[in-house]
């Protein structure tokens, strides 16, 4: 696997090796400033953008991005119009390069792979790493004020001062009795108190020069530096790396005591002169930690911050809208959310034996109908997709337990190793409930049962009978077999296509439902009663017209009969 993953992170950087050839990265600053009394400019040296972010008095902070090519500039005046309030700003100027869709692809997928920011920038995946530009300005009378005039490294001793011009050279150790005091404003009887070391002028700086030139051994120049030199700068003590011309470490003036402590457990400590874990973090209002990705790597800016406070600890989401997709309430139970090493998820239990394993009465567990877990698609698309998977080495089974005394039961639903989507109820001997084949075939243990009652159906409409039964005559019935089904089992109805046509109910002209064949057999029944109540009352009135007839017939003979016994009796007397 881990092979695999490094030929998809060494195929997908060598294909974009290129990608950042012509996104020129600045190797001095990344900016030029030009200063005006109510507007700062920012001219970037390469082409990139750049992000700019100034922070002020009263908790004032604002972000800007601005393009390749567009100078970042900050304004005296706020949206409004309004004069921004006096005192002490600090900037901080970051370069973003500008990809292109394909290149943004290409780091996505290098993401997707695992590859760090190492490996793409080695492939030319990402541009090289720039140093961000950071300093500081003031708002005074009305104006912007930053660098112009600076404060000389030297000037002339203090009026009675008692200091040497020339410099001294001590060909051996030099061992002080006492304090020293180093700087052009040092005078003499200078009153120390506790200091044993002063340095006292108006540009502070001890900087280490390391001379060593034996190859590999370190050479870096470091410096102590206490505060800006330039008009409008910052108050501030800083760690300057000399060689590289970075500032690793600042401290601001004013900054509230124990700002960070470490004790002697090597405990740090945020706030607080008392840590009682490796890092504690102490604050009146919302303690957080920021995680910014700024864009200048290339990938998609995202800050994310990690808080808590009397009321949640929450991860927010700050790119997209402040949004709090994870919370926990404070005093949640114990195990409310638990993950073991197989990656099985419990909620309310440390010990989950399935991938999602709910548990605790009255807390996970529904309870007078509360429901103890919704699956919910709320983004308002009508797209379909899976909002449940489950997957196994074998039949993945969904089980249902009801663990009431008075109806105890379990129920099972899963996928056999045939393919087969099978319910069953669990136990000694339980019968197979339903089976539904990959071609559709549905098998049952015990009867259907369709809701048929008049109140649940609207659209009633009286057919006749024997309508039906001209259509059912011409219906054609043939026996056949589903292509699907591998057995080849044989059937024996009509088509859908010829049954839709003939009757017109149903989904459409490719499915037909078991109670409409029902119902078209029960009228086709009806029809054949009512042509047989029909033809039995034909028959009877056959039968009662011969028997009128015959009675008639059997009148007149017997007047036929008559007349000739008169006419008998009549030629007998003459």
């Amino acid at each position: 696997m881990f092979k695999t993953q490094l030929t998809r992170v060494t195929v997908v950087a060598c294909a974009v090796a290129l990608l950042f050839a012509g996104v020129a990265m600045a190797r001095g600053p990344i900016a030029t400033a030009a200063v005006g009394p109510t507007q700062i400019d920012w001219a970037p040296a390469g082409s990139y953008g750049l992000q700019l972010t100034v922070s002020g008095p009263n908790g004032f902070r604002v972000q800007k991005t601005f393009d390749a090519g567009q100078a970042a500039s900050f304004s005296l005046f706020n949206q409004d119009g309004n004069t921004l309030a006096a005192g002490s700003y600090k900037y901080e100027l970051r370069a973003i390069p500008q990809l292109d869709q394909a290149a943004r692809e290409e780091l996505a997928a290098a993401r997707e792979a695992g590859a760090d920011a190492g490996v793409l920038r080695k492939s030319g995946k990402l541009p090289a790493v720039t140093e961000p530009l950071s300093g500081a300005f003031a708002i005074r009378d009305g104006a912007i004020v930053m660098g112009g005039a600076e404060e000389p490294g030297q000037g002339k001793p203090a009026a009675g001062n008692q200091i040497a011009v020339k410099d001294q050279v001590i060909n051996d150790d030099l061992i002080v009795d006492g304090s020293a005091c180093i700087g052009f404003d040092c005078a003499n009887n200078e009153n120390f108190g506790f200091d044993t070391l002063r340095l006292k002028e108006n540009n502070t700086r001890i900087k280490f020069d390391d001379t060593s030139t034996s190859g590999g051994f370190p050479n870096n120049d470091w410096q102590l530096t206490a505060n800006d030199s330039s008009s409008g700068g910052a108050n501030k003590f800083t760690i300057d790396d000399i060689t590289h011309g970075k500032t690793p470490f600042t401290i601001e003036a004013n900054t509230p005591t124990n700002t960070l402590y470490v004790d002697s457990t090597g405990r740090v400590g945020i706030g607080t002169s008392s840590p009682v874990v490796q890092i504690h973090t102490v604050d009146g209002n919302t303690p957080a930690l920021r995680l910014e990705q700024d864009g200048s790597s290339g990938f998609t800016p995202q800050t994310w911050d990690v808080a808590g406070n009397e009321t949640n600890f929450f991860v927010r989401d700050v790119t997209n809208g402040s949004k709090i997709p994870f919370k926990i309430i404070p005093n949640a139970p114990t195990n409310s959310l638990y993950v073991n090493a197989s990656g099985d998820v419990g909620l309310g239990t440390a010990s989950p034996d399935q991938r999602l394993d709910v548990s605790g009465a009255g807390i996970f567990q529904g309870s007078d109908g509360a429901t103890a877990l919704t699956i919910l698609e709320t983004n308002g698309t009508a797209s379909d997709r899976n909002l449940l998977t489950l997957e196994n080495n074998g039949p993945p089974t969904l089980l249902f337990n009801n663990t009431n005394a008075s109806s105890n039961g379990t129920w099972t639903y899963s996928v056999i190793n045939s393919g087969i989507f099978q319910v069953n109820a669990s136990g000694s001997g339980s019968p197979i409930e339903l089976q539904l084949s990959a071609g559709g075939n549905m098998t049952i243990g015990g009867m259907l049962t369709e809701n048929s009652s008049r109140t649940v159906k609207t659209g009633f409409e009286q057919l006749d009978p024997e309508q039906v039964l001209d259509r059912v005559s011409a219906l054609p019935v043939t026996s056949w077999s589903y292509t699907a089904d591998a057995t080849a089992t044989r059937h024996i109805g009509p088509m859908a296509e010829d049954f839709y046509a003939a009757f017109g109910v149903g989904l459409d002209d490719h499915h037909i439902s078991p109670s409409d064949k029902a119902g078209v057999a029960l009228l086709a029944i009806q029809g054949l009663n009512k042509a047989l109540q029909q033809k039995n009352a034909e028959i009877a009135q056959v039968k009662k017209d011969t028997a009128q007839l015959i009675e008639r017939k059997d009148q007149q003979i017997e007047e036929l009969n008559a007349r000739l016994d008169a006419l008998e009796k009549a030629i007998e007397q003459h």
